[in-house]
Order: structure tokens, then C-alpha cells, then sequence
């Protein structure tokens, strides 16, 4: 696959046909039917994707699998005028190599319109689309022609070591610049978390042992519910061995029909109810264990 040397999608697009090309790019989108794959490239360089032709039957069926939206694999093959509209050349692959794996289904970027709202949910993502592509390659070709401007003027451009701060109407908070970690549970000199009066940031379980003593567990979000039954009435069980395990920060979606008992496993979880058997764990403490104060 290296025997040719790469070439941006901004110049195979501005090539003339005819010449043997390697693309090193990531997948936007896979279409086609039972002997065709169109794929469309963009590997950053420019906002437009170069399409690659893929005859199904030269390649592994395996590895086609592996080109899904989100992938990044590398083409060689024949720049060719394209057929259908849209672009003047397109890519007729010989070769296909998969340099990263791409699950399509966690992957946050369809080929649907997404909504601003979602991407700030998945700001790492928004230069994949086009809006905020153009608009961050328009910024660049201001920043630099104001750069360019001052420099030819005899500035010089300096980033001057400042730290400042704005506290305008109540909507910012003015910090101090410390070395010090102030986003961490205190501690004791066991290293164990203590309770404190300073703001920290963090949030412990107060955890009771039957002793007396008490622990405290830095809260992390972790939820488990292991073989739980539940009843309304007695004689009436509405869920029986329901066992869910979501990691801190996942998010888990409840499916069923109506009546399944969606919304009592989320009553459950804020202990609404009392379960008949069984555990509820919030970062490995039963939750009957926690009182409302804790």
C-alpha cells in the first residue's frame, strides 16, 4: 500500500485522470448495492469528499464489513473521471487497508442532519461537519490575513504571558492560580476523605458500617441492580431478576412495551419503592445503606 505516495483530498480533487493514487482518509459514507460500493473519503484538508468506486467481488467480504462511517482506511487505485455528478474524478479502488475500526453504531456523526444542540454534546466532533468546517476555514483565512497585515507593517506579534478573569453580572467566578489540586477530596493523613467545609468540587457517600464507624466513597456514578424483585401488591410481581449494570458517565435506555416496567426500575433506582429481594448499588453501596443526608 506505500509504494505510492499519499495525496491530499484537496489535490486528487484538482488532478487530472489517469494517474495510480494513494488516499489516507476517513469514511463519511458507504452506499451502493450487491456488486458496487461508493465510499466517500474526506481526510480534513479540504470541506469536499473524493468518491471511491469499489467493486465488491475484488475484495473480502470481511473487509468491506470494516468500512463503516467513521472508519479510516487507506485506497490505492486509479483516479478516474468520474460518471455521475458531483465530482469530476473519483477513485477506482485496487487496494484497501483498514487503519482504524469504527464501530457504526457509537459513532455520534450520521449522515442525517445534526442538530447544534447534539453537538455540543460531542464538541471533539464538530469539525467533521461541514457547517463548522467552513466556518473554523474561515476563520483561519481571517486570522491570517490579519497576521499577515500587521507582519508586513513591521509588528511583531507576541502572546503576552497574561491571566485574567470577568465577572460580569453574577455570570463568571473570579480563581486563584494555585499548584494545589482543589478539585479533589480531602483527606486525612491515612489518605482516607474527610468531610469538609471548603468548596471542592467533589461529592463523597457518607458510608455507616454496622460498627459504627464511617467511611466515606468518592462519588463516581456507578449503578448496579443485581437479581431485583419488585411487587406493588403482594402476589403481584411486576419484575423479577433484573440485573443492570451501568458504568459512570453511561448512558443505558430502558425498551419495552407499555407496562413492562421502564419507569419502575428508574422509581427503583431513586428508591421510590423498596425492593422485594435482591441488591441496588450505587458505587458498590447498597442503597438502603444511604439515608437522605448522606
Amino acid at each position: 500500500m506505500e509504494t505510492i505516495k499519499r495525496t491530499k483530498v484537496k489535490d486528487l480533487l484538482r488532478m487530472e485522470p489517469g494517474a495510480d493514487v494513494l488516499a489516507k482518509a476517513w469514511v463519511r459514507t458507504k452506499r451502493g448495492n450487491k456488486g458496487i460500493a461508493f465510499i466517500a473519503l474526506n481526510d480534513g484538508s479540504c470541506i469536499n469528499n473524493i468518491q471511491v468506486v469499489v467493486d465488491k467481488t475484488a475484495f473480502p467480504e470481511d473487509l468491506l464489513q470494516k468500512v463503516t462511517t467513521g472508519a479510516c482506511i487507506a485506497v490505492e487505485g486509479k483516479l478516474v473521471e468520474s460518471l455521475g455528478s458531483g465530482q469530476a474524478v473519483e477513485i477506482q479502488a485496487s487496494g484497501i487497508e483498514v487503519l482504524g475500526e469504527c464501530d457504526p453504531m457509537r459513532y455520534p456523526l450520521q449522515k442525517k442532519d445534526t442538530s447544534f444542540e447534539y453537538l455540543r454534546s460531542v464538541a471533539h466532533m464538530r469539525m467533521r461537519t461541514n457547517t463548522f468546517g467552513a466556518i473554523m476555514r474561515i476563520r483561519n483565512h481571517m486570522a491570517n490575513a490579519i497576521h499577515r497585515f500587521f507582519y508586513e507593517k513591521g509588528f511583531v506579534y507576541l502572546n503576552t504571558p497574561l491571566i485574567t478573569a470577568s465577572d460580569c453580572e453574577g455570570a463568571g467566578q473570579m480563581f486563584q492560580v494555585t499548584t494545589k489540586n482543589l478539585y479533589d477530596l480531602k483527606k486525612d493523613e491515612n489518605g482516607n476523605p474527610i468531610e469538609t467545609t471548603e468548596r471542592t468540587g467533589r461529592w463523597a457517600w457518607k458510608h455507616p458500617h454496622s460498627d459504627g464507624s464511617i467511611t466515606y466513597t468518592p462519588l463516581a456514578g456507578e449503578v448496579v441492580l443485581e437479581d431485583v424483585d419488585f411487587a406493588y401488591e403482594e402476589g403481584k410481581e411486576i419484575l423479577h431478576g433484573v440485573s443492570v449494570y451501568a458504568e459512570p458517565g453511561q448512558k443505558v435506555a430502558f425498551v419495552g412495551a407499555t407496562g413492562a416496567g421502564k419507569t419502575t426500575i428508574t422509581n427503583l433506582i431513586n428508591r421510590f419503592y423498596d425492593i422485594a429481594d435482591g441488591k441496588i448499588r450505587y458505587d458498590g453501596i447498597n442503597i438502603n445503606k444511604i439515608k437522605k443526608n448522606d
